[in-house]
């Protein structure tokens, strides 16, 4: 059996993209911009050998256990980084035939399922044996649920077992076996809209900095990058804009500046969105027209869109600037810890879960780093809120300064 057929041809609905962040700790300390990784050469090798290009200037980094792609030497602008030729792409045969249905969403996890169950006998083994999993929430046990404090998505962390289950005749999800899990998280948190594309999904994502893109074309898939790229920066992709809620729940992390959070208000139901920039800057309840510019607007520096920003919940009216902060303090109030004890607690499971690093028990480390990453969401969500609410409480203070 070829690697060729070995896919059947699958279509797009279901718009997922490229891992940023295992949230287990690593232990690899590489240097950080080393282009010596062996499993990388590999894959680069398969690839060229069914006939893709690889662009040798890029080189896979490790970084505080964070892996992602950077450049050797400057990338000019509209250079292809990557043409991977539609025969190694799991999910679309071509350009005319992608995927589009339910049903070739759920064929891409059970053929992939399929292979990593032959292990190194697989034909597409430098591939699937390079694929690095985040621990998504639908992993956890019940102790890392609760660490959550009720905050999304801990009411849908199992979604995507549930979707598998239901609409792909998976069965039991409590009876996936590892293979079926690996395939899964692997579609949920690395597949573009034609599928899983090998070596494109290696880059991370930042909406702030992304320099790269996927095109498609009559012979396979192209990633080129749609700005210059310097030596050492690292190679950013989109993956479209996204609540920091389902950026955690289908890819395991949250992301940078510009992230989009939101919240409801117990008492009055509001439903409260704010985006947070660098320096605790925040645009208080954005306008769609607001968030357009800001994900597609390109070439924008980082000063200006927090200027931007800044700007825009400057026009925000008083009293919704005032419902805002009321909310955010009410939010805050009514969760089980203060940020401050939350960064307390994440100190202690750290120095906890290295007893047990120690101690060599795997089972007690997973438990622990779910817990930490749970920690760590709600550490995250209540400090975007606060800075959320000084942001809007620095614009009322203005506002009345204006009036007076």
């Amino acid at each position: 059996m070829t690697f060729n057929n070995f896919f059947i041809p699958i279509l797009v609905v279901y718009f997922s993209t490229p891992l940023l962040v295992s949230v287990t700790t690593a232990s690899d300390h590489r240097r950080w911009d080393s282009p010596k990784d062996r499993g990388y050469l590999d894959l680069v090798a398969w690839v060229t050998s069914h006939g893709g290009r690889v662009d040798d200037r890029m080189a896979i980094t490790n970084r505080d256990g964070i892996r992602g792609v950077i450049a050797l030497s400057d990338i000019e602008e509209g250079a292809e980084l990557l043409h991977c030729p539609w025969e190694l792409v799991i999910g679309s045969s071509g350009i005319q035939d992608q995927m589009q249905t339910e049903d070739d969403m759920c064929n891409v996890v059970k053929i992939m399922a399929s292979e990593v169950r032959l292990g190194d006998k697989s034909t597409g083994w430098p591939y699937l044996h390079y694929i690095e999993l985040p621990r998504l929430g639908s992993m956890w046990g019940q102790a890392a649920v609760d660490e959550l404090q009720g905050l999304p998505p801990s009411q849908e962390l199992d979604r995507h077992l549930q979707w598998f289950s239901m609409n792909c005749g998976g069965g039991d999800p409590s009876n996936f076996d590892d293979a079926t899990i690996h395939a899964l998280v692997a579609f949920i948190s690395r597949a573009s809209e034609v599928g899983m594309v090998p070596i494109y999904d290696l880059l991370n994502h930042h909406n702030g900095e992304k320099n790269a893109k996927l095109f498609l074309t009559e012979t396979g898939v192209d990633l080129r990058t749609v700005r210059p790229v310097q030596r050492h920066q690292q190679l950013y992709l989109s993956y479209g804009l996204k609540t920091s809620f389902q950026m955690y729940r289908d890819y395991g992390f949250v992301e940078s500046w510009p992230s989009l959070w939101s919240f409801r208000d117990a008492v009055t139901h509001d439903n409260h969105v704010f985006a947070l920039f660098p320096d605790g800057i925040a645009a208080v309840h954005p306008s769609s027209e607001f968030l357009k510019e800001i994900w597609n607007g390109g070439n924008r520096s980082m000063l200006e869109s927090q200027s931007y920003a800044k700007n825009f919940t400057m026009s925000r009216n008083k009293d919704q600037l005032d419902r805002f902060v009321q909310s955010a303090k009410a939010k805050l109030d009514g969760l089980p810890t203060t940020y401050e004890e939350d960064k307390e607690i994440l100190r202690r499971n750290k120095d906890e879960l290295q007893m047990v690093l120690t101690s060599g028990s795997s089972q007690s480390n997973i438990i622990l780093e779910d817990i930490m990453g749970a920690v760590q969401y709600r550490l995250a969500f209540k400090q975007a809120v606060l800075e959320a609410l000084v942001s809007a409480e620095a614009a009322m203070i203005k506002e009345l300064e204006m009036e007076l």
